[in-house]
């Protein structure tokens, strides 16, 4: 088994306490990670309030919204310059466990599919320095584009909670909608689908 494959095999799971993935021992920590769901709930919720209202959020079978958001490196990166390629459009947070524990499962997506046509391309929605996002990436090995919301809304998608995702054809049409934490198999699968569809 590739390395590749492991990591999409980790999916979900992670590697829980690691702190790569923010726990106690990473200055990524947040409380939020180590309390109840409840509380985690709660956490979630003042971070969407701290956001905005996004209002209602596109549905499949419709054009994704453009947005251009600056990456790691300040360059600003437009959705509508990536038409032709597949694209997974993650929102995330640093603060989201479940957030966290998808990126071994986005970084084997991505590692499997970059270079069919594929990518993803994930937005945090933190307001952080992008030094601070850099390090973050760096220590995670994100293989894929960043992009920096700076705690801005997110005007058309409608995001209620994190993570959200939004697999975006050639086309640049929205084939599905994932809410919360995705299944490794169904977003392979979907994306696999779109790769080999018409442009």
């Amino acid at each position: 088994m590739s390395d590749t494959d492991r990591l999409y095999q980790i999916g979900l799971s992670g590697l829980p306490g690691s702190p790569s993935l923010g726990g106690r021992g990473s200055k990524w920590y947040h409380p939020c990670m180590a309390s109840s769901t409840w509380s985690r709930a709660l956490a979630g919720l003042a971070l969407l309030l701290a956001m905005g209202c996004n209002g209602p959020g596109p549905t499949a079978s419709r054009p994704a919204p453009d947005l251009s958001l600056p990456d790691l490196e300040g360059k600003v990166t437009a959705l509508a310059d990536l038409k032709g390629t597949v694209v997974l459009l993650d929102f995330w947070s640093t603060t989201c466990q479940t957030c966290l524990h998808e990126l071994p499962m986005l970084n084997g997506l991505q590692e499997r599919l970059g270079r069919k046509g594929f990518t993803v391309l994930a937005v945090c929605t933190d307001d952080l320095a992008s030094d601070a996002l850099k390090a973050f990436a760096a220590e995670n090995r994100m293989s894929y584009p960043v992009l920096r919301s700076e705690g801005k809304a997110m005007p058309g998608y409608g995001l209620y909670g994190l993570p959200q995702a939004f697999l975006i054809g050639k086309d640049g049409i929205i084939k599905k909608q994932y809410m919360g934490p995705k299944m490794p198999e169904e977003v392979l699968r979907d994306a696999e689908r779109a790769i080999r569809a018409a442009p």
